[in-house]
């Protein structure tokens, strides 16, 4: 079978396949997740499959609210069961999820006589059936089987228990690079001491579904190299895994300052042919350099040098209260002066390409980490060529100028970004303030001869250009609107960056 028709097959079974009725999707993945609480609740005590479709009901909850509050029943000799399936801002995960709450084989037990529902095997944890679903979903489709032993990868599964609904309430499964060659899923799991009223007896399960496992399995066996977007990785991710086969990453650093306290690094993207130009990346509010990587890498993959700016603590505003200064300002400057021996660890065949030619200089900056550049967009001297910032509705600036210095300077937003610009008023004050004219299609400012432009990008929220979905302040998150996954969101951008000509 070619991978095409393996990805049309297992499109149908990951309920990726355009169906003419919407409602067909959702009724499929419903049945799915029915029938995978379901078996989670026969391997947590090895019940007969049989005898606990008779015993058991379950219920499908179709919002948060109301699965949060439920809570798995033995009642007039039945077994209730509650399912949910979150959407990608819940799972905080681009791998579909499943979330079951269950009884406990210690109240099952301790109900016996009322229930009727011998324990008749294995007992099994979350991490264990989790591991169930994926070797039953291997045994179904042949094709993903051989695509998962091609890969080379080994997926194994661990579990993290927590105490308390409200520790496990906000917990996610979590799929991470864990070696070389390993993937490791972790779910997530809690389990109360039978006899306690209402409370007691419960064992709550949240899974990656098994769609998202075969999902997993895809992304793993990409015919030319892994894609790691959608996977949590770590600073020991080798370089392919980070940034692909047509890009060389490498970290460089500056001396640094206060005695080291304040190390002035970056990591560096670069593409393989010839580069056009130079951007850096300033990362917003706790989000670490690593969680750009996606956006950085496409950049990159357009023919751009990215340096992706690392900030204490991934505070962009500790360093300039700190230091007065901004790292990404610093490199652009010794980047535009071509003081190139500065930088650590900077290969010398990028040297050489730096000093063959100037390089345009790009700063793109999202939300902190482009409102922290305001002496960069207000001064008489900035090095960029051109400022792109992403999310950001105010600056930070030291000078008393309220008059934009850089000859061009762009403001994107998502139309779903529920922290920056979040009421339309906000934004034609901003517009007006600035002198831009808001547009989609590139136009003049009202200020004469500078190009300056605000553009809305329908359906991105806030923080989807962010790979790592748990990443960034939780507080503004949880103000955030729902946009387009990662996936599909930094896409996007990187073709408006492509359309405009900035890249």
């Amino acid at each position: 079978m070619t991978r095409q028709s393996l990805c049309f097959h297992l499109g149908l079974l990951l309920g990726a396949s355009v169906l003419a009725n919407g409602s067909a999707l959702a009724n499929s993945q419903e049945s799915s997740a029915e029938t995978s609480c379901l078996q989670a609740q026969e391997l947590i005590g090895g019940y007969d499959h049989d005898v606990l479709t008779q015993k058991s009901s379950l219920t499908v909850h179709q919002n948060l609210p109301d699965f949060i509050k439920s809570k798995p029943q033995i009642r007039g000799g039945r077994l209730s069961i509650q399912v949910y399936n979150p959407t990608i801002e819940q799972a905080q995960s681009e791998y579909s999820q499943l979330w079951c709450k269950l009884k406990s084989a210690a109240d099952i037990a301790r109900n016996e006589s009322s229930l009727g529902l011998p324990s008749l095997g294995e007992r099994k944890n979350c991490d264990r059936i989790n591991k169930v679903f994926f070797e039953d979903l291997l045994a179904l489709h042949p094709d993903l089987l051989t695509a998962y032993n091609d890969s080379g990868y080994q997926i194994i599964f661990s579990n993290k228990s927590y105490y308390t609904g409200a520790q496990w309430a906000p917990s996610v499964p979590t799929i991470s690079l864990t070696g070389a060659k390993q993937i490791t899923v972790t779910t997530t799991s809690l389990e109360s001491i039978p006899g306690i009223p209402v409370i007691g007896g419960m064992n709550y399960c949240k899974f990656v579904a098994p769609q998202g496992l075969g999902q997993l399995v895809l992304d793993l066996s990409k015919d030319d190299q892994s894609d790691f977007s959608k996977i949590k990785l770590n600073a020991t991710a080798a370089e392919m895994q980070i940034a692909g086969p047509d890009v060389s990453f490498h970290s460089v650093s500056l001396p640094p300052d206060f005695n080291g306290l304040l190390p002035r690094k970056a990591d560096l993207y670069w593409p393989k042919a010839p580069a056009q130009g130079v951007y850096i990346l300033s990362p917003g509010g706790s989000v670490a350099p690593l969680h750009m990587r996606s956006l950085a890498r496409q950049i990159a993959e357009q023919g751009h040098g990215v340096f992706v700016v690392h900030y204490p603590l991934d505070l962009a505003l500790l360093e300039k209260l700190a230091l007065q200064k901004n790292t990404a300002y610093l490199f652009a400057n010794l980047l535009n002066d071509q003081n190139l021996d500065f930088f650590e660890g900077l290969p010398q065949s990028i040297k050489t390409e730096l000093h063959s030619q100037k390089l345009p200089l790009r700063l793109f900056g999202h939300s902190l980490g482009g409102a922290i550049v305001g002496d960069s967009i207000f001064g008489d001297n900035s090095p960029f060529d051109q400022i792109i910032i992403y999310g950001t509705s105010s600056f930070v600036q030291s000078n008393k100028s309220t008059q934009v210095g850089v000859s061009d300077l762009q403001v994107i937003f998502g139309a779903n970004d529920g922290l920056s610009f979040a009421d339309p008023a906000d934004r034609e004050s901003f517009a007006q303030k600035y002198g831009f004219t808001e547009r989609v299609s590139a136009t003049e400012s009202r200020i004469p001869g500078q190009i300056h432009g605000l553009h809305v990008l329908p359906d991105l929220n806030h923080f989807c250009i962010v790979n790592e979905m748990t990443s960034g302040n939780s507080l503004f998150k949880a103000r955030d609107l729902p946009g387009l996954a990662p996936s599909v969101c930094i896409p996007k951008l990187v073709s408006l960056l492509k359309d405009k000509n900035w890249l």
